[in-house]
Protein backbone atom coordinates (compact mmCIF):
# COMPACT_ATOMS: atom_id res chain seq x y z
CA UNK A 1 0.00 0.00 0.00
CA UNK A 2 1.18 3.49 -0.54
CA UNK A 3 1.08 4.58 3.30
CA UNK A 4 3.70 1.50 3.95
CA UNK A 5 5.89 2.14 0.93
CA UNK A 6 6.53 5.88 1.92
CA UNK A 7 6.67 5.08 5.90
CA UNK A 8 9.57 2.66 4.54
CA UNK A 9 11.40 5.47 2.47
CA UNK A 10 11.08 7.83 5.51
CA UNK A 11 12.49 4.81 7.36
CA UNK A 12 15.48 4.67 5.19
CA UNK A 13 16.24 8.51 5.10
CA UNK A 14 16.07 9.49 8.66
CA UNK A 15 18.32 8.62 11.31
CA UNK A 16 15.79 9.33 14.10
CA UNK A 17 12.62 7.16 13.74
CA UNK A 18 9.76 7.26 15.37
CA UNK A 19 11.25 5.80 18.63
CA UNK A 20 13.54 8.82 19.14
CA UNK A 21 10.96 11.38 19.49
CA UNK A 22 12.72 14.50 21.83
CA UNK A 23 16.15 13.10 21.40
CA UNK A 24 16.58 14.43 18.06
CA UNK A 25 20.44 13.34 16.07
CA UNK A 26 21.90 15.50 13.50
CA UNK A 27 21.78 13.73 10.31
CA UNK A 28 24.04 10.83 8.75
CA UNK A 29 26.90 12.12 6.84
CA UNK A 30 26.83 8.97 4.90
CA UNK A 31 27.63 9.43 1.08
CA UNK A 32 23.96 9.53 -0.21
CA UNK A 33 23.39 8.12 -3.34
CA UNK A 34 22.73 10.05 -6.54
CA UNK A 35 19.06 11.18 -7.26
CA UNK A 36 18.20 10.79 -3.13
CA UNK A 37 17.72 14.63 -2.46
CA UNK A 38 14.59 13.98 -6.05
CA UNK A 39 13.25 11.34 -4.10
CA UNK A 40 13.07 12.87 -0.27
CA UNK A 41 11.59 15.68 -2.03
CA UNK A 42 8.84 13.73 -2.68
CA UNK A 43 8.60 11.97 0.48
CA UNK A 44 8.22 15.93 1.78
CA UNK A 45 5.50 16.26 -0.41
CA UNK A 46 3.09 13.06 0.41
CA UNK A 47 3.90 13.64 3.84
CA UNK A 48 2.57 16.87 4.05
CA UNK A 49 -0.34 15.90 1.98
CA UNK A 50 -1.29 13.15 4.44
CA UNK A 51 -0.89 15.41 7.50
CA UNK A 52 2.49 13.86 8.43
CA UNK A 53 4.58 16.92 9.26
CA UNK A 54 7.34 15.93 11.16
CA UNK A 55 8.27 12.89 8.73
CA UNK A 56 8.34 16.34 6.00
CA UNK A 57 10.30 17.80 8.71
CA UNK A 58 12.60 15.29 8.98
CA UNK A 59 13.12 14.76 5.71
CA UNK A 60 13.38 18.58 4.79
CA UNK A 61 16.21 18.80 8.08
CA UNK A 62 18.27 15.67 5.74
CA UNK A 63 18.32 17.95 2.44
CA UNK A 64 19.77 20.73 5.06
CA UNK A 65 16.67 23.25 5.06
CA UNK A 66 16.97 23.36 8.87
CA UNK A 67 14.84 26.45 9.18
CA UNK A 68 11.46 24.83 7.05
CA UNK A 69 12.00 21.83 9.27
CA UNK A 70 12.17 23.60 12.45
CA UNK A 71 9.00 25.70 11.32
CA UNK A 72 7.25 22.38 10.77
CA UNK A 73 8.44 20.96 14.20
CA UNK A 74 7.06 23.87 16.14
CA UNK A 75 3.63 23.73 14.36
CA UNK A 76 3.44 20.06 15.18
CA UNK A 77 4.68 20.52 18.69
CA UNK A 78 8.08 18.73 18.17
CA UNK A 79 9.94 21.29 20.41
CA UNK A 80 13.24 19.24 21.03
CA UNK A 81 13.68 18.81 17.05
CA UNK A 82 13.22 22.30 16.63
CA UNK A 83 15.70 23.52 18.66
CA UNK A 84 18.50 20.94 16.98
CA UNK A 85 17.25 21.99 13.71
CA UNK A 86 17.85 26.04 14.58
CA UNK A 87 21.45 24.83 15.89
CA UNK A 88 22.41 22.93 12.75
CA UNK A 89 20.79 25.69 10.47
CA UNK A 90 23.12 28.23 12.49
CA UNK A 91 20.58 29.93 14.36
CA UNK A 92 21.41 28.91 18.01
CA UNK A 93 19.86 32.07 19.93
CA UNK A 94 16.24 30.43 18.16
CA UNK A 95 17.20 27.85 19.46
CA UNK A 96 17.66 28.98 23.20
CA UNK A 97 14.69 30.87 22.78
CA UNK A 98 12.41 27.40 21.78
CA UNK A 99 13.94 25.54 25.15
CA UNK A 100 13.21 28.56 27.65
CA UNK A 101 10.05 29.50 25.69
CA UNK A 102 8.52 26.46 24.49
CA UNK A 103 10.33 23.43 26.58
CA UNK A 104 10.16 25.79 29.77
CA UNK A 105 14.06 24.77 29.83
CA UNK A 106 16.11 28.52 30.56
CA UNK A 107 19.08 26.50 32.22
CA UNK A 108 19.72 24.88 28.89
CA UNK A 109 19.07 28.62 27.00
CA UNK A 110 21.58 29.62 29.12
CA UNK A 111 24.16 27.32 28.31
CA UNK A 112 23.51 28.20 24.77
CA UNK A 113 24.23 31.61 25.39
CA UNK A 114 27.25 31.15 27.65
CA UNK A 115 28.55 28.44 24.52
CA UNK A 116 27.98 31.14 21.90
CA UNK A 117 29.54 34.10 24.12
CA UNK A 118 32.65 32.37 24.58
CA UNK A 119 32.82 31.35 21.17
CA UNK A 120 31.62 34.82 19.69
CA UNK A 121 30.20 32.96 16.93
CA UNK A 122 27.57 35.03 14.88
CA UNK A 123 25.58 33.50 11.79
CA UNK A 124 26.22 36.25 9.68
CA UNK A 125 25.24 36.84 6.02
CA UNK A 126 27.74 37.71 2.96
CA UNK A 127 27.16 41.29 2.35
CA UNK A 128 28.53 43.26 -0.21
CA UNK A 129 30.96 45.93 0.28
CA UNK A 130 34.13 44.08 2.82
CA UNK A 131 37.73 46.06 3.16
CA UNK A 132 39.11 43.77 0.14
CA UNK A 133 36.07 43.75 -2.44
CA UNK A 134 36.38 47.75 -2.05
CA UNK A 135 39.78 48.08 -2.27
CA UNK A 136 39.81 45.95 -5.58
CA UNK A 137 37.34 47.86 -7.41
CA UNK A 138 38.50 50.81 -6.50
CA UNK A 139 42.44 49.95 -7.83
CA UNK A 140 40.33 48.38 -10.97
CA UNK A 141 38.74 52.05 -11.19
CA UNK A 142 42.20 54.13 -11.23
CA UNK A 143 42.97 51.64 -13.53
CA UNK A 144 39.94 52.41 -16.28
CA UNK A 145 41.00 56.44 -15.12
CA UNK A 146 44.14 55.67 -16.28
CA UNK A 147 43.78 53.79 -19.50
CA UNK A 148 41.48 57.13 -20.63
CA UNK A 149 43.69 59.61 -19.51
CA UNK A 150 46.72 58.14 -21.49
CA UNK A 151 44.39 57.68 -24.87
CA UNK A 152 43.15 61.16 -24.43
CA UNK A 153 47.28 62.62 -24.20
CA UNK A 154 47.85 60.80 -26.78
CA UNK A 155 45.04 61.63 -29.35
CA UNK A 156 45.40 64.55 -31.72
CA UNK A 157 43.25 67.21 -31.64
CA UNK A 158 40.57 68.18 -33.86
CA UNK A 159 41.56 71.63 -33.99
CA UNK A 160 44.69 73.83 -34.40
CA UNK A 161 45.61 74.99 -30.70
CA UNK A 162 47.53 77.53 -32.23
CA UNK A 163 44.30 78.92 -33.92
CA UNK A 164 42.24 78.20 -30.56
CA UNK A 165 43.49 77.00 -27.06
CA UNK A 166 40.14 76.50 -25.79
CA UNK A 167 40.22 72.46 -26.99
CA UNK A 168 43.46 71.92 -25.47
CA UNK A 169 42.86 73.94 -22.60
CA UNK A 170 39.82 71.44 -22.10
CA UNK A 171 42.47 68.63 -22.97
CA UNK A 172 44.26 69.48 -20.47
CA UNK A 173 41.55 70.46 -17.78
CA UNK A 174 40.15 66.23 -18.14
CA UNK A 175 43.52 64.98 -17.34
CA UNK A 176 44.03 67.14 -14.65
CA UNK A 177 40.71 66.02 -13.21
CA UNK A 178 41.68 62.38 -14.58
CA UNK A 179 45.32 62.71 -12.38
CA UNK A 180 43.30 63.83 -9.19
CA UNK A 181 41.02 61.15 -9.64
CA UNK A 182 44.01 58.14 -9.21
CA UNK A 183 45.33 60.46 -6.61
CA UNK A 184 42.44 59.90 -4.07
CA UNK A 185 43.84 56.66 -3.07
CA UNK A 186 41.23 56.11 -0.50
CA UNK A 187 38.08 56.62 -2.07
CA UNK A 188 37.15 59.20 0.32
CA UNK A 189 36.40 62.48 -1.89
CA UNK A 190 32.73 63.38 -2.12
CA UNK A 191 31.82 62.29 -6.41
CA UNK A 192 29.21 64.58 -7.13
CA UNK A 193 31.52 67.51 -8.00
CA UNK A 194 33.70 65.59 -10.42
CA UNK A 195 30.30 64.64 -12.06
CA UNK A 196 29.71 68.26 -12.46
CA UNK A 197 33.11 69.40 -13.77
CA UNK A 198 33.03 66.34 -15.88
CA UNK A 199 29.55 67.05 -17.67
CA UNK A 200 31.16 70.97 -17.84
CA UNK A 201 34.06 69.62 -19.95
CA UNK A 202 31.81 67.24 -22.03
CA UNK A 203 29.62 70.30 -23.51
CA UNK A 204 32.47 72.46 -23.85
CA UNK A 205 34.51 69.74 -25.80
CA UNK A 206 31.76 68.85 -28.01
CA UNK A 207 30.73 73.15 -28.37
CA UNK A 208 34.65 73.13 -30.22
CA UNK A 209 34.28 69.85 -31.83
CA UNK A 210 36.93 68.41 -29.76
CA UNK A 211 35.84 64.80 -30.47
CA UNK A 212 38.71 62.94 -28.54
CA UNK A 213 38.15 65.76 -25.31
CA UNK A 214 34.09 65.04 -25.82
CA UNK A 215 34.80 61.22 -25.52
CA UNK A 216 37.39 60.79 -23.01
CA UNK A 217 34.82 63.45 -20.83
CA UNK A 218 31.71 61.09 -21.55
CA UNK A 219 34.02 57.64 -20.29
CA UNK A 220 35.04 59.77 -16.82
CA UNK A 221 31.67 60.52 -16.49
CA UNK A 222 30.05 56.84 -17.25
CA UNK A 223 33.53 55.94 -14.85
CA UNK A 224 32.12 58.35 -12.04
CA UNK A 225 28.61 57.22 -12.02
CA UNK A 226 29.27 53.64 -11.73
CA UNK A 227 31.61 54.23 -8.70
CA UNK A 228 28.81 56.43 -7.69
CA UNK A 229 26.17 53.42 -7.53
CA UNK A 230 28.96 51.42 -6.17
CA UNK A 231 29.75 53.73 -3.39
CA UNK A 232 25.88 54.28 -2.33
CA UNK A 233 25.21 50.22 -2.64
CA UNK A 234 28.30 49.72 -0.25
CA UNK A 235 26.97 52.55 2.20
CA UNK A 236 23.26 50.56 1.92
CA UNK A 237 25.05 47.31 2.79
CA UNK A 238 26.82 48.84 5.81
CA UNK A 239 23.57 49.99 6.59
CA UNK A 240 21.73 46.73 6.37
CA UNK A 241 24.66 45.22 8.40
CA UNK A 242 24.84 47.60 11.40
CA UNK A 243 20.80 46.63 11.10
CA UNK A 244 21.03 43.40 11.51
CA UNK A 245 23.59 43.21 14.41
CA UNK A 246 21.20 45.57 16.35
CA UNK A 247 18.84 43.05 16.02
CA UNK A 248 20.55 40.37 16.65
CA UNK A 249 21.70 41.80 20.04
CA UNK A 250 18.51 42.59 20.94
CA UNK A 251 17.78 39.24 20.23
CA UNK A 252 20.09 37.28 22.63
CA UNK A 253 19.05 40.07 25.36
CA UNK A 254 15.66 39.12 24.57
CA UNK A 255 16.29 35.55 25.01
CA UNK A 256 18.32 36.40 28.45
CA UNK A 257 14.86 38.15 29.18
CA UNK A 258 12.90 35.54 28.76
CA UNK A 259 15.29 33.23 30.85
CA UNK A 260 15.16 35.78 33.83
CA UNK A 261 11.22 35.33 33.57
CA UNK A 262 10.58 31.66 33.77
CA UNK A 263 12.67 32.06 36.89
CA UNK A 264 10.92 34.22 38.29
CA UNK A 265 13.51 37.16 38.24
CA UNK A 266 11.03 40.06 37.52
CA UNK A 267 13.65 43.44 37.87
CA UNK A 268 13.95 45.89 35.60
CA UNK A 269 16.54 44.49 33.60
CA UNK A 270 13.42 42.79 31.94
CA UNK A 271 11.55 46.20 31.18
CA UNK A 272 14.52 47.71 30.18
CA UNK A 273 15.04 45.20 27.48
CA UNK A 274 11.14 45.67 26.23
CA UNK A 275 11.77 49.56 26.04
CA UNK A 276 14.68 48.98 23.67
CA UNK A 277 12.71 46.79 21.26
CA UNK A 278 10.04 48.85 21.91
CA UNK A 279 12.60 51.75 20.15
CA UNK A 280 13.95 49.59 17.54
CA UNK A 281 9.99 48.49 16.31
CA UNK A 282 9.24 52.28 16.67
CA UNK A 283 12.08 53.01 13.60
CA UNK A 284 10.45 52.76 10.29
CA UNK A 285 14.25 52.68 9.06
CA UNK A 286 14.74 49.33 10.40
CA UNK A 287 13.00 46.75 8.18
CA UNK A 288 11.92 43.05 9.33
CA UNK A 289 11.95 42.67 12.67
CA UNK A 290 8.56 40.46 13.31
CA UNK A 291 10.38 38.21 15.44
CA UNK A 292 11.36 41.05 17.57
CA UNK A 293 7.91 42.15 18.17
CA UNK A 294 6.56 38.12 18.91
CA UNK A 295 9.48 37.43 21.24
CA UNK A 296 8.68 40.59 22.94
CA UNK A 297 5.31 40.40 23.28
CA UNK A 298 5.85 36.66 24.77
CA UNK A 299 8.35 38.07 27.45
CA UNK A 300 5.89 40.64 28.72
CA UNK A 301 2.98 38.13 29.14
CA UNK A 302 5.51 35.97 31.00
CA UNK A 303 5.88 38.59 33.80
CA UNK A 304 2.01 39.88 33.16
CA UNK A 305 2.79 43.37 32.37
CA UNK A 306 -0.03 43.79 29.44
CA UNK A 307 0.78 46.79 29.43
CA UNK A 308 4.04 46.47 27.47
CA UNK A 309 2.99 44.16 25.33
CA UNK A 310 0.60 46.77 24.53
CA UNK A 311 3.22 49.39 24.33
CA UNK A 312 4.93 46.95 22.19
CA UNK A 313 2.44 46.81 19.78
CA UNK A 314 1.98 50.59 19.69
CA UNK A 315 5.52 51.09 18.42
CA UNK A 316 5.05 48.41 16.34
CA UNK A 317 2.79 50.97 14.47
CA UNK A 318 4.26 53.88 14.69
CA UNK A 319 7.39 52.04 12.78
CA UNK A 320 4.83 50.80 10.12
CA UNK A 321 5.40 47.57 10.79
CA UNK A 322 2.91 45.50 8.03
CA UNK A 323 -0.57 44.43 9.99
CA UNK A 324 0.84 45.55 13.56
CA UNK A 325 -2.62 47.21 14.22
CA UNK A 326 -4.19 44.04 13.33
CA UNK A 327 -1.99 42.37 15.66
CA UNK A 328 -2.93 44.60 18.33
CA UNK A 329 -6.43 44.14 18.33
CA UNK A 330 -6.48 40.50 17.75
CA UNK A 331 -4.02 40.31 20.88
CA UNK A 332 -6.46 42.81 23.18
CA UNK A 333 -9.20 40.56 21.65
CA UNK A 334 -7.43 37.27 22.98
CA UNK A 335 -5.67 38.29 26.25
CA UNK A 336 -6.96 41.33 27.52
CA UNK A 337 -11.35 40.53 26.16
CA UNK A 338 -11.41 44.02 24.88
CA UNK A 339 -12.00 45.54 21.54
CA UNK A 340 -9.37 47.55 20.82
CA UNK A 341 -9.91 50.67 18.65
CA UNK A 342 -6.90 51.84 16.31
CA UNK A 343 -7.01 54.69 14.18
CA UNK A 344 -7.80 53.43 10.56
CA UNK A 345 -5.09 55.36 9.12
CA UNK A 346 -2.72 54.54 11.73
CA UNK A 347 -0.73 51.75 9.91
CA UNK A 348 -0.34 54.79 7.11
CA UNK A 349 1.17 57.52 9.20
Amino acid sequence: MPETRWRRLWRETTASGRGTRGHAKPPSTRPRPAGRPQYLYRAVNCYLRAGESVEAAHCLRRLGEYEQAALLYLGSGSYEYAAVAYVEGGQPETAAWVYVHNLGRPQVARDILRRMEQSAARPTQALPGDAPASAGRLSSWHDQIGLTRDRLSGAPSSSDPADDAAPASTCQRITSLAAELIGDSGGRRELTPFLEQVRALKQAAISQDDWPAGYAARELERLLLDERDARNAERRAAEQRHEQDRIYALSLRQVQARCDAADGVCDDGIITVLTQTQELLADPHIPGAERTETWAVAIAEAIRRYDQAALVFAAAVRGHRPGAAARWREWSAQVLKVNLTVPADAELR
